[in-house]
């Protein structure tokens, strides 16, 4: 009878979900609350597009009944050089997983988004509206003001019929990956027992640099930091901005107390640094999104974008930023900035120092 409840009053029962969003790794965060209500919806199975591998264990870390072949990876179809075939190809994988119900995530290009949900061949398609909404089954508006999980959220509210509201989503160490950062940590010189750790991540992709805060503030700050007893700074990080930690580095004069973990961990490995982080400084990015989600305490500086629409979701953000008439100006139609980002440039170190300072360290 229970089982028979279930069913009656729910669409998404014993259906294939797929979710639209080939986006970087705190939009992928920021889809947590809507896959956690997903799958206390008893879906049959519930499959996803993403940017490519990081994002794809990201979600299968913190939801382990989601299957490694539940996934399509866009990054993968990149080798292709002919725009029309490399579509036509991702379109197949799509298909091949045979969806019922397609969501397709805010933020993700409209046509993209729209047209991918239609020649998936699902019968109900839940979207965003725009100027290619004629594809969607069902599409609904932004809610002004509101932050990006509750912008997730209302798409599953329009099959629910109900009021959802996000809940923790609970990060579990695993044993031997935790084990192995901490003996690496304390190879370079750190004490997982005296020490107090403080992440920084001062990146922000490749395309969006106008989001970082600037180095020479950064290792100011870490300088600043370092004259506290027993406190030792980690430096977060993809590859591509290896760069950036060595320049941070370079300025800095005790060099001895810093940690450089940037580019020399996978994004398993990562999340494990960042719950062995007491604070975690960063820019708008996925980093910060990711400490959030282990339970890690967050100091976000934001200038380009709105921190109660992309920040950081958890209690534990303390938010830094100045306030500009032309802040936020991030938006799909500007993703590479002013090339004057004053909102974060006036930002000054003795004030992340004060928020440190008061949160604890």
């Amino acid at each position: 009878m229970k089982k028979t409840g279930i069913k009656m009053n729910n669409p998404i029962y014993k259906k294939h979900v797929h979710i639209i969003n080939p986006q970087g790794l705190g939009d992928i965060v920021m889809i947590f609350p809507l896959i956690d209500h997903l799958i206390n919806t008893h879906p049959k199975s519930i499959s996803f597009s993403v940017k490519g591998q990081a994002e794809s264990d990201i979600i299968r870390f913190f939801f382990s009944s989601i299957g490694h072949d539940q996934f399509v990876r866009v990054s993968e179809f990149k080798k292709i050089k002919n725009p029309v075939i490399r579509y036509i190809k991702y379109i197949q994988s799509v298909q091949r997983l045979k969806p019922d119900i397609v969501i397709s995530c805010f933020n993700v290009h409209p046509m993209l988004a729209s047209l991918t949900a239609f020649f998936s061949r699902a019968k109900i398609r839940i979207g965003w509206k725009s100027s290619w909404d004629f594809f969607n089954t069902t599409s609904i508006s932004v809610i002004p003001g509101k932050h990006k999980v509750f912008q997730h959220l209302s798409l599953l509210e329009v099959i629910s019929k109900k009021k959802l509201r996000p809940r923790p989503v609970s990060f579990c160490v695993h044993p031997k990956t935790w084990q192995s950062m901490i003996q690496r940590f304390e190879a370079q010189g750190g004490n997982i027992e005296t020490n107090y750790i403080i992440g920084i991540a001062p990146g922000s992709g490749l395309l969006e640099k106008h989001k970082r805060w600037p180095i020479s503030k950064y290792s100011k700050l870490i300088d600043k930091v370092l004259t506290i007893p027993n406190t030792k700074v980690i430096l977060l990080g993809s590859a591509l901005e290896s760069d950036l930690s060595h320049d941070i580095i370079k300025m800095i004069e005790n060099k001895r107390s810093v940690i450089n973990f940037t580019g020399k961990t996978n994004i398993i490995e990562t999340l494990h640094l960042l719950r062995l982080c007491d604070i975690v400084v960063a820019n708008c990015n996925g980093l910060s999104h990711l400490a959030g989600a282990v339970g890690t305490k967050v100091i976000g500086l934001y200038g380009p974008t709105d921190p109660s629409h992309t920040g950081v979701f958890s209690p534990d953000l303390t938010i830094i930023q100045k306030k500009k008439k032309c802040s936020p100006c991030y938006c799909r139609e500007n993703i590479t900035g002013c090339g004057n980002p004053t909102c974060l440039t006036d930002i000054s170190v003795s004030e992340v120092f004060d928020s440190l300072m008061i949160m604890g360290i």
